[in-house]
């Protein structure tokens, strides 16, 4: 059967005012509190385990962490978002290394084992990043984002927030391996022998559109069948991600503030997100994305 996995993005609301809006404190987080615990309903519903990308700060906050700590009750794995969202390009190797240590300390208490998983912020991945990984004991990295979509995301930041905030994936990415691959240690997007296996999020081949509930949302249900399809065709293990805001509903219909937030919370995605669920379930086996390393690494 084909192997598919689940992730989740834990980025709340002062995640998402670093390139909304202006920062704003970690709590209270209205999408955290409010997405969070409807996407574990969700999956509650398809009886299905995804894996969560934590932002370890989040974590020190006990109303945060109840939600947290719930999650792994429920079967689902904890993997590292870094300590606070920092982009790993803006901070020096000392940087990089505390970020990496910092957070997997917090997150490795929480679970009481090795965190083995982890997604920069903003695919913001680096070799330098990745030999930190393999030093702070992970197995793999869900850092890669192979899309041919890197110049209209930053065209369509630059209209709606006047600037370009994020690093998002470099041009490099566009080249890199679709399928899990271990990549060099020079370059990431490139195999090498890394001891990290990279488990790239999941793009349809040619035109490197992503598999993702956010365009899936904006595009429909024939966007979705025909990049399945084309995923199918080539036989690339599915990495489906999802983020908070794709589940909260702070701004209905004729009440966003500006543009932004009203392509981004006016979008009703809970139907699209269980009908992508529903069809992964029908044609592929669900795992976290640590079962799925263990399947595709006996």
């Amino acid at each position: 059967m084909r192997l598919a996995n689940i992730q989740i993005d834990l980025d709340g609301s002062w995640a998402l005012s670093q390139y909304l809006d202006k920062p704003i404190p970690k709590y209270p987080d209205a999408i955290f509190q409010n997405a969070f615990p409807r996407f574990l309903d969700i999956l509650d519903e398809f009886e299905v385990k995804a894996t969560c990308f934590v932002n370890a700060v989040d974590v020190t906050i006990p109303e945060k962490k109840a939600i947290i700590v719930e999650s792994i009750k429920r079967g689902h794995e904890i993997a590292n978002h870094g300590y606070d969202h920092k982009y790993f390009s803006s901070l020096n190797l000392k940087g990089k290394e505390e970020e990496i240590k910092k957070s997997t300390n917090i997150l490795n208490d929480l679970v009481g084992k090795q965190v083995k998983g982890f997604r920069a912020p903003g695919y913001d991945i680096d070799p330098y990043t990745l030999s930190f990984l393999e030093q702070y004991g992970y197995s793999y990295d869900c850092s890669v984002f192979p899309t041919s979509l890197v110049l209209p995301i930053k065209i369509f930041q630059k209209i709606t927030t006047g600037q370009i905030k994020t690093p998002l994936p470099t041009w490099g990415a566009l080249l890199a391996p679709l399928k899990p691959y271990y990549p060099s240690l020079n370059n990431i997007y490139k195999k090498g022998k890394s001891n990290i296996l990279e488990i790239p999020c999941t793009t349809t081949p040619f035109l490197r559109l992503p598999l993702h509930v956010g365009y899936a949302s904006f595009f429909g249900e024939s966007y979705l069948k025909l990049a399945l399809g084309f995923v199918q065709f080539f036989n690339i293990p599915v990495s489906c991600v999802f983020h908070l805001i794709d589940l909260s509903n702070l701004f209905e219909k004729g009440k966003a503030k500006n543009f932004t937030q009203g392509l981004f919370f006016n979008i009703k995605k809970e139907k699209m997100l269980k009908y992508v669920i529903q069809i992964l379930k029908k044609d592929y086996q669900l795992l976290t994305v640590e079962e799925f390393y263990k399947k595709i690494n006996p």
